[in-house]
């Protein structure tokens, strides 16, 4: 998702440069995009600045598990601006491009799934 909401702000900012000009509908649009795509990601990158600020939020103790608790308002705002980015791809978009990012996107959250099962909170004995 990190990765659909980054191409989501660049694609919104692109698209607004592209139309600045321009006094249709579409530039109405592009205008609105970025407004709320720039409140997004103002909400996204504050809340990683203020948990960056934190020290403890570094420790290499904490796993995996125990510290995405503090990222889970800022995933709110990176699937908004994923989602943006998945309603307005081009419809000539292939097939296989689909499937490919499906593909990769299962894989990298089966991948995490297993690391995360191989952590226990408390010892085993």
């Amino acid at each position: 998702m990190l990765v659909l909401a980054l191409a989501a702000l660049a694609w919104i900012a692109a698209r607004r440069v592209r139309l600045r000009r321009a006094d249709d509908e579409r530039a109405g649009h592009a205008r609105r995009d970025l407004a709320v795509g720039l409140a997004l990601a103002a909400s996204w990158f504050s809340v990683w600045g203020l948990y960056a600020a934190y020290t403890w939020m570094a420790n290499p103790v904490l796993s995996t598990l125990q510290s995405a608790r503090f990222y889970v308002p800022a995933a709110g705002a990176i699937a908004l601006l994923g989602s943006w980015l998945v309603t307005r791809l081009p419809r000539r978009a292939s097939l296989a491009a689909v499937t490919s990012a499906a593909v990769a996107m299962f894989v990298l959250g089966a991948w995490s799934f297993a690391v995360m099962r191989e952590f226990w909170l408390f010892p085993r004995s």
